[in-house]
């Protein structure tokens, strides 16, 4: 009886960890490594049951585990040098170099390379082991959750506006299901005084307990994602948001552009009074540094467009001309030189529009937006030099604009969700004339 107890118990903290492990799906392209982790899993698993069974020391049976998870990966990811020995370990070790790396220049959903598949697999590996350990071998199934909950609070912190709602659901059934089989264990263990007395037709008393728990445990699931969607200023916190993610994009001689709204968070709210850059210039009214251009709006965000960058438009070279400046629209060159402090961003600070930058590093430009942005470098400690022009187009230049080029039309597209009373509002504001002054009028109103 104790051994299906904890054959059913290993099940079911298998289960409720590859259902936790899925609400790391957002955070990475593809499906490839939701594979590796299930077999990574069920290594862990039955591991811990053949261990349980071998063994009485729960100590012992982690350290199996854990050795055997080692083992899985090296045969997963470094197979072809098992036989070198330490080789293996070094590729081991790369591969969770390279995955980090990645998680350091992109924003969620990663591309799914190798070493980002090492990484998924290995701490869901790791936290199937924990919750294997707890529920398990400890017997501990309520203490479980906790490593269940870490792996739930990743993507809610990571990604802009939290996990959608449907992802909750998952991660909370498994944990429910894990309880709920060990519930039933810990009743039957009472034998037949808590069933019926012979009687046909009757439900033994457990199937009600376990009945009734179920519709408390359902009941308190559902109200965990309802209250956030009514109560004011709980929605996009852990449970919630479209879970929408920037920066996917194929590898190779291209360079994937990503969101910088994480990291400059972080930055902006650090406590610190610490300046992060400063900056001179040959014009004598400097406009704002430019760090990104969000150029696409889903309807509740701006984030910047997602493609990829040959790695041949190196920001050293001359960069194109802006998009809709004129050749009768008065420019001077003028230089500027940026120092960064503690300013960690893979987004170089540009005044706009740049012609070329001198700068250590690789860096490239995107020839639709002039955003540079660093292939594997960071801004963190950059001293550089900026050769741009200083527009000074007149008020009657501006009037008489003709329609913006077709390179800027991305920047007039609206998603279809979008309600209606935006696109009314905005044209009452507007009012009739040429488009920059209603362009201007607009403008004036938002401010």
């Amino acid at each position: 009886m104790r051994h299906g107890s904890d054959e059913r118990i290993a099940v079911t903290s298998a289960l409720a960890s590859l259902l936790a492990a899925l609400t790391l799906c957002p955070l990475v392209s593809g499906v490839t490594w939701v594979f590796v982790a299930a077999i990574v899993v069920v290594t862990m698993m039955v591991t811990g049951i053949i261990a349980r069974q071998l063994l009485r020391w729960w100590p012992a049976v982690a350290a199996v585990q854990l050795l055997v998870l080692l083992l899985t990966l090296l045969v997963l990811f470094a197979r072809s040098r098992i036989v070198e020995g330490p080789a293996a370990f070094d590729l081991l070790r790369h591969l969770v170099e390279a995955g980090f790396q990645v998680t350091r220049e992109q924003a969620p959903p990663v591309e799914s390379t190798q070493g980002i598949v090492l990484l998924m697999a290995g701490s869901t590996g790791l936290i199937a082991l924990l919750v294997d350990l707890l529920a398990a071998t400890l017997r501990q199934p309520a203490l479980a959750g906790l490593p269940l909950l870490a792996v739930y609070c990743v993507p809610a912190a990571l990604l802009d506006g939290g996990l959608p709602w449907y992802y909750f659901l998952v991660a909370a059934s498994g944990f429910l299901v894990l309880l709920t089989a060990d519930s039933s264990d810990r009743v039957r263990g009472w034998g037949r005084v808590l069933a019926s007395s012979g009687q046909t037709g009757r439900r033994p008393a457990d199937g009600g307990m376990a009945a009734g728990g179920r519709r408390v445990g359902a009941a308190v699931v559902l109200m965990a994602v309802a209250i956030p969607a009514v109560v004011p200023g709980l929605s996009n916190q852990i449970i919630g948001g479209n879970g929408d993610g920037d920066g996917s994009g194929p590898g190779g001689r291209t360079i994937t552009r990503i969101n910088p709204i994480l990291d400059l968070r972080k930055d902006l709210t650090s406590r610190r009074d610490t300046p992060l850059l400063n900056y001179t210039s040959s014009v004598e009214n400097p406009a704002p540094l430019r760090i990104v251009t969000s150029d696409l709006f889903n309807g509740k965000v701006w984030a910047p467009s997602i493609a990829s960058i040959p790695r041949s438009q190196k920001a050293r070279n001359a960069l194109p001309v802006p998009p809709g400046l004129g050749e009768d629209v008065t420019t001077t060159q003028a230089t500027t030189e940026i120092n960064i402090g503690p300013l960690n961003e893979t987004y170089l600070p540009l005044p706009y529009p740049a012609q070329s930058v001198n700068v250590r590093g690789d860096w490239l430009y995107d020839a639709t937006t002039l955003n540079v942005i660093g292939d594997g470098v960071t801004t963190e400690g950059l001293n550089y030099t900026v050769t741009h022009l200083d527009v000074q187009p007149t008020a009657r230049q501006l009037e008489e604009s003709s329609a913006a080029p077709a390179a800027l039309s991305k920047y007039l597209s609206l998603p279809p969700s979008l309600p209606v009373v935006i696109g009314d509002t905005a044209r009452r504001i507007a009012k009739d004339g040429s488009d920059y002054a209603k362009a201007a009028r607009l403008q004036r109103w938002l401010r």
